[in-house]
Protein backbone atom coordinates (compact mmCIF):
# COMPACT_ATOMS: atom_id res chain seq x y z
CA UNK A 1 0.00 0.00 0.00
CA UNK A 2 2.85 2.60 0.78
CA UNK A 3 4.51 1.54 -2.48
CA UNK A 4 0.91 2.27 -4.39
CA UNK A 5 0.81 5.58 -2.46
CA UNK A 6 4.85 6.31 -3.01
CA UNK A 7 4.09 5.71 -6.55
CA UNK A 8 1.15 8.24 -7.02
CA UNK A 9 3.28 10.85 -5.25
CA UNK A 10 5.84 10.69 -7.80
CA UNK A 11 3.58 10.73 -10.49
CA UNK A 12 1.67 13.75 -9.74
CA UNK A 13 5.02 15.60 -8.73
CA UNK A 14 5.66 14.43 -12.76
CA UNK A 15 2.67 15.75 -13.60
CA UNK A 16 2.90 19.02 -11.67
CA UNK A 17 6.58 19.53 -13.80
CA UNK A 18 5.09 18.26 -17.40
CA UNK A 19 2.52 21.03 -16.93
CA UNK A 20 4.81 23.95 -16.26
CA UNK A 21 6.50 22.83 -20.36
CA UNK A 22 3.68 24.20 -21.88
CA UNK A 23 1.54 22.10 -24.12
CA UNK A 24 3.29 21.87 -26.99
CA UNK A 25 6.39 20.78 -25.18
CA UNK A 26 5.00 18.24 -23.31
CA UNK A 27 3.55 16.77 -26.36
CA UNK A 28 7.15 16.51 -27.90
CA UNK A 29 8.58 15.21 -24.63
CA UNK A 30 5.81 12.27 -24.63
CA UNK A 31 5.86 11.02 -28.33
CA UNK A 32 9.54 11.38 -28.16
CA UNK A 33 9.22 8.32 -25.64
CA UNK A 34 6.48 6.62 -27.52
CA UNK A 35 8.41 6.20 -30.20
CA UNK A 36 10.74 4.55 -28.75
CA UNK A 37 8.70 1.67 -27.35
CA UNK A 38 7.55 1.59 -30.73
CA UNK A 39 11.41 1.01 -32.19
CA UNK A 40 11.89 -2.04 -29.02
CA UNK A 41 8.94 -3.82 -30.20
CA UNK A 42 9.41 -3.75 -33.94
CA UNK A 43 12.70 -4.21 -33.64
CA UNK A 44 13.50 -6.72 -31.15
CA UNK A 45 10.43 -8.75 -30.45
CA UNK A 46 11.01 -10.75 -33.86
CA UNK A 47 14.46 -11.68 -32.33
CA UNK A 48 12.97 -12.36 -29.09
CA UNK A 49 10.10 -15.08 -30.44
CA UNK A 50 13.26 -16.40 -32.11
CA UNK A 51 15.05 -17.27 -29.01
CA UNK A 52 12.13 -18.60 -27.76
CA UNK A 53 12.05 -21.18 -29.59
CA UNK A 54 9.34 -20.28 -32.52
CA UNK A 55 10.43 -20.92 -36.41
CA UNK A 56 9.68 -18.43 -39.29
CA UNK A 57 6.30 -19.31 -40.26
CA UNK A 58 5.18 -19.23 -35.91
CA UNK A 59 7.23 -15.45 -35.93
CA UNK A 60 5.14 -14.66 -39.19
CA UNK A 61 1.99 -15.98 -37.78
CA UNK A 62 2.56 -14.01 -34.04
CA UNK A 63 3.72 -10.76 -35.53
CA UNK A 64 0.51 -10.53 -37.60
CA UNK A 65 -1.64 -10.48 -34.60
CA UNK A 66 -0.92 -6.95 -33.88
CA UNK A 67 -2.74 -5.89 -37.39
CA UNK A 68 -5.01 -8.71 -37.40
CA UNK A 69 -6.19 -7.15 -34.41
CA UNK A 70 -5.86 -3.52 -35.18
CA UNK A 71 -8.52 -4.10 -37.84
CA UNK A 72 -11.03 -4.36 -34.74
CA UNK A 73 -8.76 -1.79 -32.49
CA UNK A 74 -7.74 1.07 -34.32
CA UNK A 75 -11.81 2.01 -35.33
CA UNK A 76 -12.68 1.16 -32.24
CA UNK A 77 -10.51 3.60 -29.86
CA UNK A 78 -10.51 6.03 -32.62
CA UNK A 79 -14.57 6.05 -32.06
CA UNK A 80 -13.88 5.67 -28.66
CA UNK A 81 -11.96 9.07 -28.55
CA UNK A 82 -13.68 11.41 -30.52
CA UNK A 83 -17.32 10.37 -28.55
CA UNK A 84 -16.04 11.15 -25.68
CA UNK A 85 -12.99 13.53 -26.04
CA UNK A 86 -10.86 12.51 -23.87
CA UNK A 87 -7.95 11.39 -25.61
CA UNK A 88 -4.66 11.88 -22.83
CA UNK A 89 -6.99 9.63 -20.39
CA UNK A 90 -7.35 6.95 -23.02
CA UNK A 91 -3.58 7.02 -24.17
CA UNK A 92 -2.85 6.29 -20.37
CA UNK A 93 -5.56 3.50 -19.50
CA UNK A 94 -4.24 1.64 -22.96
CA UNK A 95 -0.32 2.29 -21.78
CA UNK A 96 -0.86 0.60 -18.40
CA UNK A 97 -2.90 -2.26 -19.83
CA UNK A 98 0.11 -2.68 -22.74
CA UNK A 99 1.91 -2.77 -19.65
CA UNK A 100 0.39 -5.29 -17.68
CA UNK A 101 -0.03 -7.98 -20.14
CA UNK A 102 3.93 -7.41 -21.48
CA UNK A 103 4.70 -9.25 -18.08
CA UNK A 104 2.12 -12.06 -18.71
CA UNK A 105 3.70 -12.27 -22.01
CA UNK A 106 7.04 -12.61 -21.04
CA UNK A 107 6.12 -16.15 -18.83
CA UNK A 108 3.90 -17.41 -21.51
CA UNK A 109 4.89 -21.05 -22.17
CA UNK A 110 3.79 -22.26 -25.69
CA UNK A 111 2.71 -20.94 -29.10
CA UNK A 112 -0.91 -20.86 -28.43
CA UNK A 113 -0.53 -18.84 -25.17
CA UNK A 114 1.39 -16.62 -26.39
CA UNK A 115 -0.49 -15.91 -29.09
CA UNK A 116 -3.95 -15.33 -26.73
CA UNK A 117 -1.22 -12.69 -24.84
CA UNK A 118 -0.67 -10.97 -27.55
CA UNK A 119 -3.69 -10.35 -29.15
CA UNK A 120 -4.77 -8.90 -25.92
CA UNK A 121 -1.59 -7.02 -25.89
CA UNK A 122 -1.92 -5.85 -29.36
CA UNK A 123 -5.69 -4.74 -28.49
CA UNK A 124 -4.47 -1.72 -26.77
CA UNK A 125 -1.38 -0.90 -28.56
CA UNK A 126 -1.85 -0.98 -32.20
CA UNK A 127 -4.59 1.94 -31.51
CA UNK A 128 -1.63 4.50 -29.46
CA UNK A 129 -0.11 5.74 -32.87
CA UNK A 130 -3.00 7.28 -34.50
CA UNK A 131 -4.39 8.84 -31.14
CA UNK A 132 -1.00 10.23 -30.56
CA UNK A 133 -1.37 11.66 -34.24
CA UNK A 134 -4.95 12.92 -33.29
CA UNK A 135 -3.33 14.38 -30.10
CA UNK A 136 -1.10 15.88 -31.98
CA UNK A 137 -3.23 17.95 -34.65
CA UNK A 138 -5.72 18.52 -31.36
CA UNK A 139 -2.95 20.28 -29.30
CA UNK A 140 -1.32 22.19 -32.79
CA UNK A 141 -4.66 23.49 -33.65
CA UNK A 142 -4.98 26.88 -34.13
CA UNK A 143 -1.37 27.71 -33.04
CA UNK A 144 0.65 28.02 -35.76
CA UNK A 145 2.77 25.26 -34.95
CA UNK A 146 3.01 22.70 -38.02
CA UNK A 147 2.75 18.99 -36.99
CA UNK A 148 6.36 17.92 -38.62
CA UNK A 149 7.81 20.07 -36.13
CA UNK A 150 6.36 17.70 -33.34
CA UNK A 151 6.16 14.73 -35.32
CA UNK A 152 10.19 14.86 -35.79
CA UNK A 153 10.65 14.65 -31.78
CA UNK A 154 8.91 10.68 -32.61
CA UNK A 155 11.84 10.40 -35.08
CA UNK A 156 14.40 11.17 -32.42
CA UNK A 157 13.19 9.09 -30.01
CA UNK A 158 13.15 6.52 -32.54
CA UNK A 159 16.61 7.06 -34.13
CA UNK A 160 17.76 7.73 -30.18
CA UNK A 161 16.79 3.91 -28.79
CA UNK A 162 17.97 2.40 -32.18
CA UNK A 163 21.78 3.68 -31.11
CA UNK A 164 21.59 3.10 -27.68
CA UNK A 165 19.12 -0.29 -27.70
CA UNK A 166 21.34 -2.39 -29.99
CA UNK A 167 24.32 -2.41 -27.22
CA UNK A 168 22.10 -2.51 -24.54
CA UNK A 169 20.07 -5.69 -25.74
CA UNK A 170 23.49 -7.45 -26.43
CA UNK A 171 24.62 -6.43 -23.24
CA UNK A 172 21.36 -7.96 -21.32
CA UNK A 173 20.56 -10.73 -23.56
CA UNK A 174 17.76 -10.83 -26.05
CA UNK A 175 16.08 -12.83 -23.54
CA UNK A 176 15.56 -10.19 -21.19
CA UNK A 177 13.74 -8.40 -23.87
CA UNK A 178 10.45 -8.08 -22.03
CA UNK A 179 11.73 -6.22 -18.73
CA UNK A 180 13.44 -3.38 -20.81
CA UNK A 181 10.37 -2.99 -23.01
CA UNK A 182 8.51 -2.90 -19.29
CA UNK A 183 10.98 -0.50 -18.00
CA UNK A 184 10.77 1.85 -20.70
CA UNK A 185 6.87 2.03 -20.83
CA UNK A 186 7.08 2.45 -17.17
CA UNK A 187 8.77 5.82 -18.18
CA UNK A 188 6.40 6.30 -20.88
CA UNK A 189 3.42 6.01 -18.59
CA UNK A 190 4.93 8.84 -16.08
CA UNK A 191 5.38 11.15 -19.01
CA UNK A 192 1.93 10.98 -20.27
CA UNK A 193 0.32 12.14 -17.14
CA UNK A 194 1.39 15.77 -17.81
CA UNK A 195 -0.17 15.45 -21.34
CA UNK A 196 -2.00 18.29 -22.67
CA UNK A 197 -6.33 17.59 -22.98
CA UNK A 198 -8.16 18.33 -26.10
CA UNK A 199 -11.09 17.51 -27.03
CA UNK A 200 -12.50 16.83 -30.60
CA UNK A 201 -13.75 19.77 -32.09
CA UNK A 202 -17.09 18.63 -32.19
CA UNK A 203 -20.78 20.60 -30.51
CA UNK A 204 -21.59 17.00 -29.24
CA UNK A 205 -20.70 13.21 -28.75
CA UNK A 206 -20.53 11.37 -31.76
CA UNK A 207 -22.73 8.03 -32.19
CA UNK A 208 -22.60 5.32 -34.27
CA UNK A 209 -24.67 5.93 -37.01
CA UNK A 210 -21.93 9.41 -37.82
CA UNK A 211 -19.47 6.65 -38.84
CA UNK A 212 -20.72 6.64 -42.22
CA UNK A 213 -20.03 10.18 -42.84
CA UNK A 214 -15.89 9.08 -42.82
CA UNK A 215 -16.11 6.14 -45.24
CA UNK A 216 -18.35 7.66 -47.33
CA UNK A 217 -15.57 10.00 -49.05
CA UNK A 218 -14.43 8.19 -52.04
CA UNK A 219 -11.01 10.39 -52.00
CA UNK A 220 -10.29 9.13 -48.69
CA UNK A 221 -11.42 5.58 -49.29
CA UNK A 222 -8.91 5.60 -52.57
CA UNK A 223 -5.96 6.35 -50.00
CA UNK A 224 -6.39 3.89 -47.86
CA UNK A 225 -6.84 1.21 -49.96
CA UNK A 226 -3.66 2.08 -51.74
CA UNK A 227 -2.09 2.73 -48.48
CA UNK A 228 -2.99 -1.06 -47.58
CA UNK A 229 -1.35 -2.38 -50.69
CA UNK A 230 1.81 0.08 -50.55
CA UNK A 231 2.12 -0.72 -46.54
CA UNK A 232 2.05 -4.43 -47.01
CA UNK A 233 5.84 -4.98 -47.98
CA UNK A 234 6.67 -1.73 -45.79
CA UNK A 235 5.45 -4.18 -43.04
CA UNK A 236 7.29 -7.43 -44.39
CA UNK A 237 10.29 -5.49 -43.85
CA UNK A 238 9.51 -4.60 -40.20
CA UNK A 239 8.67 -7.97 -39.09
CA UNK A 240 11.36 -9.54 -40.67
CA UNK A 241 14.58 -6.73 -40.74
CA UNK A 242 16.24 -7.82 -37.90
CA UNK A 243 16.45 -11.74 -38.63
CA UNK A 244 17.21 -10.65 -42.29
CA UNK A 245 20.26 -8.86 -40.94
CA UNK A 246 21.18 -11.80 -38.45
CA UNK A 247 20.84 -14.27 -41.87
CA UNK A 248 23.85 -11.97 -43.32
CA UNK A 249 25.82 -11.92 -39.88
CA UNK A 250 24.97 -9.29 -38.15
CA UNK A 251 24.41 -9.26 -33.91
CA UNK A 252 21.92 -6.92 -32.36
CA UNK A 253 24.46 -3.67 -32.57
CA UNK A 254 23.85 -4.39 -36.35
CA UNK A 255 20.16 -4.28 -36.08
CA UNK A 256 20.12 -0.94 -33.87
CA UNK A 257 22.47 0.76 -36.81
CA UNK A 258 19.80 0.07 -39.35
CA UNK A 259 17.03 0.85 -37.13
CA UNK A 260 19.00 4.55 -36.22
CA UNK A 261 19.90 5.05 -40.07
CA UNK A 262 16.14 4.45 -40.63
CA UNK A 263 14.86 7.22 -38.73
CA UNK A 264 17.52 9.49 -37.99
CA UNK A 265 16.91 11.65 -41.35
CA UNK A 266 13.47 11.73 -40.80
CA UNK A 267 13.99 15.09 -38.51
CA UNK A 268 15.02 17.48 -41.82
CA UNK A 269 12.30 15.76 -44.05
CA UNK A 270 9.89 16.83 -41.67
CA UNK A 271 11.15 20.25 -41.50
CA UNK A 272 12.02 20.57 -44.80
CA UNK A 273 8.31 19.48 -45.80
CA UNK A 274 7.23 21.62 -43.08
CA UNK A 275 8.48 24.66 -44.92
CA UNK A 276 7.82 23.72 -48.36
CA UNK A 277 5.09 21.87 -48.82
CA UNK A 278 2.09 23.49 -50.38
CA UNK A 279 -1.14 22.63 -48.64
CA UNK A 280 -2.90 21.60 -51.99
CA UNK A 281 -4.14 18.07 -53.40
CA UNK A 282 -2.24 18.01 -56.47
CA UNK A 283 1.08 18.55 -54.27
CA UNK A 284 0.53 15.56 -51.72
CA UNK A 285 -0.78 13.03 -54.41
CA UNK A 286 2.27 13.84 -56.35
CA UNK A 287 4.38 13.81 -53.07
CA UNK A 288 3.17 10.32 -52.59
CA UNK A 289 3.28 8.66 -55.59
CA UNK A 290 7.27 9.56 -55.75
CA UNK A 291 7.33 8.44 -51.91
CA UNK A 292 5.45 5.27 -53.54
CA UNK A 293 8.09 4.96 -56.40
CA UNK A 294 11.30 5.37 -53.75
CA UNK A 295 9.57 2.24 -52.29
CA UNK A 296 9.72 0.14 -54.75
CA UNK A 297 13.28 0.89 -54.94
CA UNK A 298 14.43 0.26 -52.12
CA UNK A 299 12.79 -2.82 -51.64
CA UNK A 300 14.56 -3.63 -55.03
CA UNK A 301 17.97 -3.11 -53.34
CA UNK A 302 17.01 -4.44 -50.38
CA UNK A 303 16.66 -7.72 -52.85
CA UNK A 304 20.25 -7.66 -53.74
CA UNK A 305 21.92 -6.55 -49.82
CA UNK A 306 24.88 -9.30 -49.18
CA UNK A 307 25.63 -7.98 -45.46
CA UNK A 308 24.53 -6.15 -42.46
CA UNK A 309 26.55 -2.78 -44.14
CA UNK A 310 24.19 -2.58 -47.32
CA UNK A 311 21.40 -3.13 -45.32
CA UNK A 312 21.94 -0.21 -42.81
CA UNK A 313 23.02 1.71 -46.15
CA UNK A 314 19.85 1.22 -47.76
CA UNK A 315 18.03 2.00 -45.10
CA UNK A 316 18.82 5.64 -44.95
CA UNK A 317 16.44 5.65 -47.61
CA UNK A 318 13.34 5.03 -45.61
CA UNK A 319 13.48 8.88 -44.45
CA UNK A 320 12.59 9.48 -47.35
CA UNK A 321 10.48 6.45 -48.50
CA UNK A 322 8.44 6.53 -45.02
CA UNK A 323 8.59 10.01 -43.70
CA UNK A 324 7.31 11.84 -47.00
CA UNK A 325 4.38 9.55 -47.51
CA UNK A 326 3.61 9.10 -44.45
CA UNK A 327 3.80 13.19 -43.71
CA UNK A 328 1.43 13.90 -46.48
CA UNK A 329 -0.90 10.84 -45.93
CA UNK A 330 -1.29 12.23 -42.65
CA UNK A 331 -2.21 15.45 -43.19
CA UNK A 332 -4.31 14.07 -46.31
CA UNK A 333 -6.48 12.36 -43.71
CA UNK A 334 -6.33 15.39 -41.35
CA UNK A 335 -8.32 17.58 -44.40
CA UNK A 336 -10.29 14.68 -45.96
CA UNK A 337 -12.17 14.09 -42.60
CA UNK A 338 -14.27 16.74 -40.61
CA UNK A 339 -12.35 17.57 -37.51
CA UNK A 340 -15.10 16.31 -34.90
CA UNK A 341 -14.05 12.76 -36.79
CA UNK A 342 -10.03 13.57 -36.25
CA UNK A 343 -9.28 10.51 -34.31
CA UNK A 344 -11.41 8.04 -36.41
CA UNK A 345 -9.76 9.35 -39.68
CA UNK A 346 -6.40 8.82 -38.23
CA UNK A 347 -7.37 5.47 -36.62
CA UNK A 348 -8.88 4.17 -40.03
CA UNK A 349 -5.40 5.18 -41.71
CA UNK A 350 -3.29 3.14 -39.14
CA UNK A 351 -5.51 0.37 -39.85
CA UNK A 352 -4.45 0.52 -43.77
CA UNK A 353 -1.16 1.25 -43.19
CA UNK A 354 -0.40 -1.31 -39.85
CA UNK A 355 -3.60 -3.47 -39.13
CA UNK A 356 -4.76 -4.99 -42.89
CA UNK A 357 -1.30 -4.42 -44.35
CA UNK A 358 0.70 -5.79 -41.66
CA UNK A 359 -2.13 -8.55 -41.54
CA UNK A 360 -1.29 -9.39 -45.18
CA UNK A 361 2.38 -9.23 -44.42
CA UNK A 362 2.75 -10.98 -41.10
CA UNK A 363 1.76 -13.93 -42.65
CA UNK A 364 2.51 -13.85 -46.76
CA UNK A 365 5.53 -12.31 -45.78
CA UNK A 366 6.88 -15.82 -42.84
CA UNK A 367 5.44 -18.03 -45.69
CA UNK A 368 7.90 -15.89 -48.01
CA UNK A 369 10.91 -16.22 -45.71
CA UNK A 370 10.84 -19.08 -44.83
CA UNK A 371 10.15 -21.19 -48.25
CA UNK A 372 10.94 -18.65 -50.92
CA UNK A 373 14.06 -16.74 -48.92
CA UNK A 374 14.05 -13.24 -47.96
CA UNK A 375 15.63 -12.09 -51.40
CA UNK A 376 12.39 -13.03 -53.15
CA UNK A 377 10.03 -11.31 -50.46
CA UNK A 378 11.74 -8.11 -51.08
CA UNK A 379 10.86 -8.75 -54.82
CA UNK A 380 7.90 -9.29 -54.10
CA UNK A 381 7.44 -6.38 -52.27
CA UNK A 382 8.79 -4.12 -55.05
CA UNK A 383 6.03 -5.20 -57.41
CA UNK A 384 3.49 -4.23 -55.18
CA UNK A 385 5.14 -1.02 -54.49
CA UNK A 386 5.08 -0.32 -58.42
CA UNK A 387 1.29 -1.43 -58.75
CA UNK A 388 0.90 1.03 -55.76
CA UNK A 389 2.58 3.61 -57.61
CA UNK A 390 -0.11 2.68 -60.86
CA UNK A 391 -3.04 3.13 -58.80
CA UNK A 392 -2.10 6.53 -57.47
CA UNK A 393 -1.35 7.52 -60.94
CA UNK A 394 -4.74 6.68 -61.87
CA UNK A 395 -6.04 8.23 -58.88
CA UNK A 396 -4.39 11.85 -59.72
CA UNK A 397 -6.11 11.55 -63.27
CA UNK A 398 -9.70 10.83 -62.07
CA UNK A 399 -9.58 13.58 -59.63
CA UNK A 400 -7.22 16.09 -62.41
CA UNK A 401 -9.74 18.78 -62.65
CA UNK A 402 -10.81 19.03 -59.05
CA UNK A 403 -7.12 19.08 -57.54
CA UNK A 404 -5.86 22.00 -60.67
CA UNK A 405 -6.33 24.85 -57.51
CA UNK A 406 -8.22 22.99 -54.93
CA UNK A 407 -6.77 23.14 -51.30
CA UNK A 408 -7.73 20.31 -49.07
CA UNK A 409 -10.47 22.88 -47.08
CA UNK A 410 -12.44 23.13 -50.50
CA UNK A 411 -11.96 19.68 -51.49
CA UNK A 412 -13.11 17.72 -48.09
CA UNK A 413 -15.82 20.44 -47.80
Amino acid sequence: MNCMLQLYHKTQKVRIRMKKFGPINQIKIFTFTYYGSILLLNGFLPLYLQFRGFDMAQIGILMSIGPFISVIANPFWGFVSDRYQNTRSLIMFMMAADLAIMTAVMFSNGFMMAAAILVVFYFFQTALSPLNTSLILQVIDGTGVKFGNIRLWGSLGYAVLAITSGPIMQYVGIGNFGWVFIVFMFVAILLSTGLPQRGAASPGKLMLRDFSKVIGNGAFVSLLFLSTLVFIPYAMNSAFLSIFIERLGGSEVSVGAALFSSAILEVPVFLLLDRYMPQTIKAMLLLIALATFLFALRWLLMSMAASPAMVIAIQFSHSVTFGVYFYAATLLCEQLVPKSYRATGQSLYALATGGISGLIAGYVGGLLFQYSGPRFMYLVGSFMALVGLTGYILLWLVLRKKIHSDSFSSYSS
